[in-house]
């Protein structure tokens, strides 16, 4: 299957393959803002703040996006999972 191929690459690829498997036909122009810099990321660390920024931004500032829903949390959720997959921390 050609996204198998894909998911042999680098993490972006990685990423790719797997987003277009998934409905993001709706996201919200903050989604698209987090989803952008989790694929930025180049360090867990730098992941996992992003994330957590835009948690913040979500539950406490009025955007209440269903959690289960959230691209964001999708995107971050494969980011964390390729860098586990390479050992970068």
């Amino acid at each position: 299957m050609k996204s198998e191929a894909l998911l042999n690459n680098s993490k972006a690829n990685k990423i790719f393959a797997l987003n277009a498997e998934r409905e993001v036909k709706n996201m919200t122009k903050f989604e698209q803002i987090g989803v952008n810099r989790q694929n930025e990321a180049e360090t867990v660390r730098e992941a996992n703040k992003a994330f957590d920024h835009s948690c913040d931004c979500c539950c406490n500032k009025g955007m209440k996006i269903d959690c289960d829903k959230c691209s964001i949390a999708f995107v971050h959720s494969l980011v964390i999972a390729c860098f586990d997959n390479g050992k970068t921390a």
